[in-house]
């Protein structure tokens, strides 16, 4: 578990320093009135001060073991986790099965539509060259 937390404060880190080195951006307004933002200077265009969006991240503490007097908890633990996945698990099943079915359905359709093309393209022309 601490080896992720690293690797997360890790990536935050990394992407701050992306982000800290903001550019410089213009704002003008061309002839019709609409506003255009360009990172390139123009002779109407004005500086603005953009913000970086940064995000404060609190150090994480780190989880000592518990100790085996409380190996109650524990177990409470352990199958609060066991029946949380068995729930996830049943809740992706009746995801697929219900996926498998709009995807049957969806084929049904497609091929509803290639029978009727079929039959219009079978009808016999009108005089007048069209097809009902």
């Amino acid at each position: 578990m601490n080896l992720i937390h690293q690797i997360l404060i890790f990536a935050v880190m990394i992407t701050i320093s992306f982000t800290a080195d903001a550019e410089e951006v213009y704002e003008s307004v061309d002839k019709e009135g609409v506003v255009e933002f360009s990172d390139k200077p123009s002779s109407d265009a004005q500086e603005i001060d953009v913000k970086p969006n940064v995000v404060d991240v609190a150090p994480v503490e780190s989880v000592e073991p518990s100790s085996p007097a409380s190996s109650t908890g524990a177990a409470k633990t352990a199958a609060d986790s066991v029946q949380s996945e068995a729930i996830l698990e049943r809740e992706a099943d009746e995801y697929y099965d219900d996926y498998k079915k709009r995807r049957e359905i969806h084929r049904e359709q497609q091929e509803e539509q290639v029978e009727h093309r079929e039959e219009v393209v079978r009808q016999p022309a009108h005089r007048s060259g069209h097809r009902r």
